[in-house]
């Protein structure tokens, strides 16, 4: 069995001030990734999951490596409940899951 060299949790931003995906991209490969999950946080996303999916699509061909776009969301009660919607999830390949300060019975409402 090969083992891959990825990272599956690359944190990129879609704000201005955060790291950008060909940033984060570039880096992955100086560091001899191969493959590389590059997530971004569902609260972030002002323009909605589709146009930043589309950003990173974009984003694969000028990279050797495989990108593999991610999202995270929160949890939002014991029943896992996430603050996205199911139609936006299945646009991803990856979706991350959190508890945060909003999860019922973890963050609040304890």
């Amino acid at each position: 069995m090969r083992l891959i060299p990825y990272d599956c949790h690359v944190n990129i931003s879609p704000v201005p001030e955060g790291l950008p995906a060909e940033e984060a991209v570039r880096a992955a490969e100086a560091a001899g990734l191969e493959a590389v999950g590059l997530v971004a946080s569902f609260s972030q996303l002002q323009a909605g999951p589709g146009e930043h999916l589309a950003r990173l699509k974009a984003l694969a061909p000028t990279s050797p490596l495989r990108l593999l776009p991610a999202v995270q969301a929160e949890i939002l009660d014991s029943t896992g409940h996430l603050g996205m919607s199911a139609t936006g999830c299945e646009q991803f390949p990856l979706v991350l899951a959190s508890l945060s300060e909003r999860t019922v019975g973890v963050g609040r409402d304890v």
